[in-house]
């Protein structure tokens, strides 16, 4: 810290210009002028000196003055500027807050408005204050006060619920309160002017940031219309319309209450055999008609403690429930079935049916609803497969056929798409000249690990699964494509015949898919034959000979083929388009030995002739056979005995040979 010094320039310079004053008195009075001039010099001197050293040292004070005014004026520059910062920003604040503050009394307004004039019934809880709020909906639904019902909401409510509900609801609004449901929704039954109406109740729970449930909002709805409507719906739903009797639905739920009672019972699926032929010769109506009739009977049939349900187009099932029944099931079956063998007359027609019958019993043959059903439906499958007119109880062994048909099914996708499958040729021969007159295309199916399947094994199951239309087009464009080629320079073309499934002639695009076919490979419709079973020309497949007969315009002959076999009678036989006529192996292999099978097999030999078709007999496997059907005037044999079925470049060596005869020892035999 400084010490103040008492002898400054401002004391000593005034007492100096006194003694030098004083000094200059003294020198006048008593000395010359020249000293006293010089004293005069040295005071005016040291005078300015001592005035400019003030006047200088005053300019430095303000000037730094001035530099020190100007930084505390910038420095309150910046905290105005700031100043000013915060005022627009407390303004800005100020005016949100206001607006807020507005729409906040507008929300309020019309949340209010809201409560009290909705058609909608609105409710909210406040959690901390314990307090209902109600819109006047509720209050006028249940012609409450409203300041009376605030208050006792708790009391009211939990007295409305139906007792059944009371627990689910209760258990629901616990859950809310704990946090695990922050929106709901609940159905149930609320008392209503005296009776009980459904109500669904939603809602929506608001935490606070601490997690603590502060309130609920939510809506009430009267939804008793829409529950009766949805009962109908259900039952309509369980219900089949035909036969009006319980269907697949009601069943599935049925049994599942019964497998929960855990009491032994009979679950029976039963279809209709060969219903399909009646329900498209008469007509679906005619159909329907049937079927309802047949409801009734299978009703009465079965009597109290067992129930009858129709659960596709044409099966049935039962449920025997009745402990004797089940007991004595082998009884109750045989005369069940014999009551429903029966005749039903439906206008002057009577019709004789029979049914393929599937049984599964619980607990034994499963535990589960699903597993009975599919189960039963096994059983009735095996029955329907193994010839009709049948009742099979299920087997462990029935799902492992069925599971082996899954990977068949598999198996014929897998084959298309790899192009395991192939044509074999098997020659027709005239039994006149001995010549070759036609090849039959047979398809084969070469396995890569079960080895060559025959088609009866496959056939039927690509018929079912809706794959035998890739499948016969395939072997329909192949056999164009050959006969194209080996009749292109022959003066006397040798004709290829294709088997066409009915599943295949059924087809809308048929017709169009097989003449594109014919037109993409450039054979002559001439040079090929289409055959056909009878049963793809029986009185239901009216439209079917009208697909052939369009065939047969631009010049493919149709054979029918395995006659004998189906249903033909001389009234179909008459106005089929059919120009080759192919008896079935089952005539022909009987027909050199004694019995009918040769009279049957000449007489329609005769009659196709009189019909003017061509007669082809199939599997001749042996010479007396050969000779017969030559005696009986048959036109062409086919058969092991004649040629096996060959690949395609065997079949050509064949055909291509100078004298084109049969082999030697059935030329000797002839």
């Amino acid at each position: 810290m400084k010490k103040n010094r008492v002898f400054t320039a401002d004391i000593i310079f005034p007492i100096s210009m006194a003694l030098l004053f004083l000094l200059y008195a003294y020198l006048r009075v008593f000395y010359d002028s020249m000293l006293v001039t010089a004293v005069s010099v040295i005071a005016v001197v040291s005078l300015s000196v001592y005035y400019s050293i003030g006047v200088r040292k005053k300019w430095d004070l303000l000037y730094m003055q001035k530099a020190d005014i100007k930084r505390y004026y910038d420095d309150l520059s910046v905290e105005y500027d700031k100043l000013k910062k915060y005022h627009y920003e407390l303004k800005s604040k100020y005016e949100e807050l206001e607006a807020n503050q507005v729409e906040l009394i507008k929300s309020k307004e019309r949340l209010q408005s809201l409560f009290d004039y909705s058609q909608e019934a609105l409710w909210e809880y406040d959690v901390i204050e314990e307090k209902w709020y109600l819109s006047n909906r509720i209050l006028e639904m249940y012609n409450l006060d409203k300041k009376w019902a605030e208050t006792r909401t708790n009391i009211i409510f939990n007295k409305l619920i139906h007792p059944d509900d009371k627990y689910y609801v209760l258990k629901l609004l616990s859950q809310v309160k704990s946090g695990k449901m922050k929106k709901f929704s609940i159905e149930c039954r609320i008392l209503t002017n005296d009776e009980y109406r459904w109500a669904r109740i939603r809602g929506a729970a608001f935490f606070n940031g601490s997690g603590n449930l502060i309130r609920v909002t939510g809506s009430y709805s009267d939804i008793q219309i829409e529950k009766t409507k949805e009962e109908k719906l259900l039952e309509l739903a369980c219900v089949d319309p035909i036969t009006e009797l319980p269907n697949k639905l009601w069943l599935s739920n049925y049994l599942e209450s019964l497998v929960k009672s855990n009491n032994p019972f009979i679950l029976m699926c039963m279809d209709l055999d060969n219903f399909k032929v009646i329900n498209d010769t008469f007509g679906n109506v005619y159909g329907d008609v049937i079927l309802k009739k047949m409801g009734i009977r299978l009703k009465d049939c079965t009597g109290e403690g067992s129930f009858v349900c129709k659960i596709s187009g044409d099966e049935f099932a039962i449920l025997v429930t009745d402990k004797d029944k089940v007991d004595g099931f082998d009884s109750f079956i045989e005369e069940f079935k014999d009551k429903i063998s029966e005749p039903i007359r439906v206008d002057e027609n009577e019709f004789h049916f029979t049914f393929s019958i599937g049984i599964a019993v619980f607990p034994e043959d499963g535990q589960t609803a699903d597993d009975l059903m599919k189960n039963a439906d096994t059983a009735m499958l095996k029955a329907k497969s193994t010839g009709k007119n049948l009742l099979r109880r299920f087997e462990k062994h029935m799902n492992d056929e069925l599971y082996e048909k899954l990977l068949l099914e598999r198996d014929i996708r897998k084959a298309i798409e790899n192009g395991e499958f192939h044509i074999l040729y098997q020659p027709q021969v005239c039994l006149e000249d001995f010549t070759i007159i036609g090849l039959e295309s047979l398809i084969r199916w070469v396995h890569p690990e079960r080895g060559c399947i025959e088609p009866v094994e496959f056939i039927p199951l690509a018929e079912e699964v809706g794959l035998i239309n890739r499948i016969g087009e395939w072997v329909f464009t192949e056999a164009c494509k050959f006969s194209a080629k080996i009749n292109k320079r022959r003066t006397e073309p040798i004709p290829v015949s294709v088997n066409v499934s009915p599943v295949q002639l059924l087809q809308h695009d048929f017709l169009n898919s097989f003449i594109n076919i014919i037109e993409k490979t450039g054979v002559n419709p001439a040079w090929m034959v289409i055959e056909i079973t009878e049963s793809a020309l029986m009185e239901p497949h009216k439209e079917n000979a009208l697909k052939l007969k369009q065939l047969k315009k631009i010049g493919i002959k149709i054979a029918l083929d395995d006659f004998g076999t189906g249903y033909s009678s001389m009234k179909h036989l008459q106005g089929l388009p059919v120009d080759i006529m192919k008896i079935d192996r089952s005539f022909i292999k009987g027909v050199s030995k004694p019995g009918n099978s040769g009279k049957l097999t000449e007489a329609m030999i005769i009659l196709a002739h009189r019909l003017g078709m061509r007669v082809v007999a199939e599997g001749v496997e042996e010479v007396e056979q050969y000779q017969v059907l030559k005696k009986y005037g048959c036109d062409v044999a086919q058969g092991y005995l004649l040629y096996e079925p060959v690949p395609e470049n065997k079949v050509i060596k064949i055909i291509n040979k100078r004298s084109n005869i049969v082999p030697e020892h059935i030329y000797q035999n002839a």
